[in-house]
């Protein structure tokens, strides 16, 4: 019969599906070469820091369990300039040792960088995603944010891919759509900077007609940063005028 083929039972299947099977097969394969290389990727750019011990580097400081305080969640007496950071890790550390928590997170933010941009890429070969990924992953502005010790921001910067791809299945009106969108943007709102950068990728990607929804995530990802923000501003003001 034109147009059909026979599996091996005796079957016959449409020649469309099985074309449709064989190029499922092929993307999957191709995504799982690119997030082996991109690991591999990570693991390279990542090397110097690998070793066993803590990096202390300017803000970034780990240590073998960190507390949680009231002050973790903005409650307490000090300034809450590492909400909700500080509890996050706490919380991690109680169930894994600070320095395996510090290089597991390094490895995941390089690694989300890498795979995040070149699964963005519309090829049908490796090459280009890998040229994405090294370009993305590897080069000055990751650097900076290594030595300065900026981890959180660097978690941010390589979900930003993931974001834009989850955009753009929301502008496409694709099932899971929003909630892939949601928990893309979630870890780069750890940080107000993050946030920030989440919230833009987010509206770019989804575009105008997705607009007020993007608008609304946008608030909901910076409503802590702008509620502890005024905090921190009237505890300036009531510490400048005891003085």
């Amino acid at each position: 019969m034109p147009g059909r083929l026979r599996t091996g039972c005796g079957r016959a299947l449409p020649a469309h599906t099985v074309a449709d099977e064989a190029g499922t097969e092929r993307r999957l394969d191709r995504r799982g070469l690119l997030a082996g290389a991109c690991a591999l990727l990570a693991l390279v750019v990542l090397a110097p820091v690998l070793a066993a011990g803590y990096v202390l580097t300017h803000d970034m400081v780990f240590t073998p369990r960190q507390p949680l305080l009231a002050e973790s969640v903005g409650l307490g007496s000090a300034l809450p300039r590492a909400v909700p950071v500080d509890a996050v890790v706490a919380l991690f550390t109680t169930v894994v040792p600070g320095d395996l928590l510090q290089k597991a997170l390094l490895l995941l933010s390089v690694w989300l960088a890498a795979y995040g941009a070149a699964r963005l890429v519309p090829a049908q070969s490796t090459a280009p995603g890998l040229v994405a990924a090294t370009a993305y992953a590897w080069n000055a502005y990751v650097a900076e944010r290594l030595f300065i010790g900026h981890w959180v921001v660097l978690l941010a910067y390589g979900c930003l891919p993931w974001i834009v791809a989850a955009g753009l299945r929301v502008r496409r009106g694709e099932p899971g759509g929003w909630p892939a969108l949601i928990l893309a943007c979630a870890p780069a709102a750890l940080v107000p900077t993050g946030g920030v950068l989440a919230a833009g990728a987010a509206i770019a990607a989804a575009g105008r007609r997705r607009l007020a929804g993007t608008l609304g995530l946008a608030v909901a990802l910076n409503a802590r940063s702008w509620i502890w923000g005024r905090s921190i501003r009237r505890r300036d003001s009531s510490l400048m005028r005891t003085r």
